[in-house]
């Protein structure tokens, strides 16, 4: 489990948001992927948050490394007011 905290330029926000939905539709249709969402924060609109679920890190790696994957973050990256936040998490059974 994984997940991802980006802060969008306000102005920005709209198209940042289309491109996270891009990306979360990727990661969907993703080979081992259990869960992938995008969702935003209610109280700050620019504020969202990507959570992933992977079968195993192999997946996961898969994913991050795809040029369709690579070529998204480029996109998003500029777009936002601080560099995203990446978090490592643990899948408890």
């Amino acid at each position: 489990m994984s997940w991802f905290m980006f802060e969008f330029q306000p102005d920005l926000r709209a198209h940042g948001a289309k491109l996270l939905g891009q990306l979360a539709a990727l990661g969907s249709a993703s080979p081992g992927v259990v869960s992938f969402s995008a969702n935003s924060q209610i109280d700050r609109a620019n504020f969202y948050v990507l959570v992933e679920i992977w079968q195993n890190a192999t997946a996961y790696q898969n994913f991050i490394n795809s040029p369709a994957t690579t070529a998204l973050i480029s996109q998003v990256e500029p777009l936002l007011e601080a560099p995203f936040d990446e978090r490592d998490g643990v899948l408890i059974e």
